[in-house]
């Protein structure tokens, strides 16, 4: 089984091409008018919790993802909740992943263009049809809060309110629903460096190998400093991501992850996710607030078990 499901990792990553630096060659770009067109649901949300599981023929593995629906720009739902399905994941010490195929992790925030399932697979929780992300890693505009931004490979938005959430309104002829009238992306926008935040004093080592999660020796790394914060909350580790190359949103690593091995007020231990590309990392406190920028660190990019 183990030699099945890596030679079919192997597979899937070599016809992706994705390369560490930038968007990979082998996708092309996805109109945001037929992301619109061919959504069934487009939705503002969170990731609370997700679920890597089998499917019945038990030859993949794919991950649900709850997202706690904050605004609705498309379509009808009742739930607070919306469950999407991703190809890839870990069950035990087994794992599955595809490089340009979506990719989502705890705490991420964003918008998401989704259909029903065309495999009509359910979710192992809660036995619901999942839903499918139109066009996967370009079906998710992840925001960075701290900057007001979202961007997916190809597109980049500069102010979310005033950009993304008025084309939005365009395309789809309609005003979001407030699904939790709570929730405000500005209200995120407070929660930047400054000369009295914690601080990264150190980290180590300079050069990982990014998603090699089986080796602690070169994938693990441990950031010093002070002020991190526990362990809850917004808790969490920005990285740059390979999908987007540098500058766009980070892929970031809640504290609550499991890719989390530990995480004190001065230290946190962390398994390096594929997604990491070469560049700066940030952390975030458990309030919120952005630890300084790091110095570059080097991150050899690997899809290791």
């Amino acid at each position: 089984m183990k030699k099945n499901i890596f030679t079919l990792l192997l597979t899937i990553s070599t016809l992706c091409l994705i390369t560490k630096q930038g968007v990979s060659q082998a996708l092309y770009s996805v109109s945001v008018n037929e992301k619109v067109a061919k959504s069934t649901l487009i939705f503002e949300g969170k990731v609370v919790s997700q679920t890597p599981f089998w499917n019945p023929q038990h030859n993949m593995i794919y991950t649900s993802s709850k997202i706690k629906v904050y605004k609705l720009f498309k379509g009808i739902l009742t739930a607070t909740y919306a469950e999407v399905i991703t190809t890839g994941g870990s069950i035990g010490d087994l794992a599955m992943g595809a490089t340009d195929l979506l990719e989502l992790g705890n705490g991420q925030t964003g918008i998401f263009f989704c259909y029903p399932n065309s495999q009509n697979l359910k979710s192992p929780e809660t036995n619901t049809l999942l839903f499918d992300v139109y066009s996967s890693s370009q079906g998710f505009y992840s925001y960075d809060l701290p900057k007001q931004t979202a961007s997916a490979p190809f597109v980049r938005y500069d102010n979310i309110e005033i950009e993304l959430y008025n084309e939005l309104q365009q395309l789809t002829g309609r005003s979001p629903e407030i699904k939790d009238p709570s929730y405000k992306v500005s209200d995120y926008a407070q929660f930047t460096s400054s000369p009295l935040a914690p601080a990264i004093t150190s980290f180590s080592p300079s050069n990982v190998n990014a998603g090699k999660l089986s080796d602690p020796t070169t994938n693990l790394l441990t950031i010093n400093g002070t002020g991190f914060g526990t362990q809850s909350g917004l808790a969490g580790i920005n990285f740059d991501d390979a999908n987007n190359g540098t500058g766009g949103t980070a892929w970031f690593v809640a504290a609550t992850s499991s890719l989390i091995v530990s995480w004190t007020p001065t230290q946190i231990q962390v398994r390096v996710p594929s997604r990491a590309g070469t560049g700066t990392f940030t952390v975030v406190d458990d309030a919120g607030a952005v630890v300084y920028t790091s110095d570059q660190i080097s991150l050899d990019w690997l899809m290791g078990f």
